[in-house]
């Protein structure tokens, strides 16, 4: 009951960023011509455009499911791949399309953490947080029509909250690593710097693979992907402390980054 509270509580967020928008400020425009980053479908209520990508497979079919992102403190832009930018302010949202990235604006000194909400409706919501740098680009319906759902994390922290009601897929690549989710409803949090890759698993199961080593990490399990390593062996993260870490970061932009923990 806990975790259907808590999911439903990020879909609250969402909405009512979304109706603040609705009641206030015209959404920006969404029908940039598209370019694919890496080759893969994203939700639009329009067809997506052909990739450009060498050795990319072109992909016409509408996404089976939408995309929105919701801004609730500071400020993020939306990166279109031929190079166009959308900034978007507290309280504003845009729907995202074939291979948009989102950039959400590092807050300054000791301001509110800059907060953003990737939300995918009855399937998903991810975290954003001041500093990341993420791209959309993978959404898919599985076997028996299950969400498929692939972000590229070039930087910062995210925290993926699936519906446990539903059965998708998530996965989360950086440029040496892959995380994927094993079991339905599984929730992770990601970092990312240059250096290196952390993940926690709040619930169910995760597989991250790197150098050609798979690592399995469970719900109360931490892994760390070093450039051009593999996997560290799962550790111990002590969910108490793990939770109010979370929490702070959540608000506080002077909270210590996930890696610190």
């Amino acid at each position: 009951m806990a975790r259907k509270l808590r999911f439903r509580a990020l879909v609250t967020r969402v909405t009512c960023a979304i109706f603040v928008l609705a009641a206030c400020v015209p959404a920006p425009p969404v029908d940039d011509p598209v370019i694919a980053r890496r080759a893969s479908p994203t939700p639009s209520a329009s067809p997506a455009a052909p990739s450009t990508e060498a050795g990319a497979r072109p992909d016409t079919a509408p996404a089976p499911f939408t995309a929105r992102l919701a801004v609730v403190s500071a400020s993020a832009r939306v990166l279109k791949p031929e190079g166009s930018a959308t900034e978007l302010g507290q309280a504003q949202s845009i729907n995202l399309e074939l291979n948009d990235g989102i950039e959400v604006v590092r807050p300054e000194g000791g301001q509110a953490q800059s907060y953003s909400l990737l939300h995918f409706p009855d399937v998903l919501n991810v975290e954003l947080f001041g500093g990341t740098r993420v791209f959309l680009t993978g959404i898919r319906q599985g076997e028996g029509g299950s969400p498929e759902i692939t972000l590229d994390l070039d930087d910062g922290h995210l925290f993926v909250h699936p519906n446990e009601e539903r059965d998708t897929r998530v996965t989360v690549r950086v440029p040496y690593a892959t995380i994927r989710t094993l079991t339905n409803g599984a929730e992770f949090d990601v970092c990312r710097d240059p250096l290196l890759t952390c993940v926690v698993v709040r619930r169910g199961v995760v597989e991250v693979v790197a150098q050609n080593r798979r690592e399995i990490v469970k719900a109360g399990e931490a892994s760390v992907v070093m450039r051009d390593q593999p996997p560290s062996p799962a550790i111990c993260a002590p969910a108490p402390t793990f939770s109010v870490w979370e929490e702070r970061y959540r608000h506080a932009a002077g909270a210590p980054a996930l890696q610190e923990e």
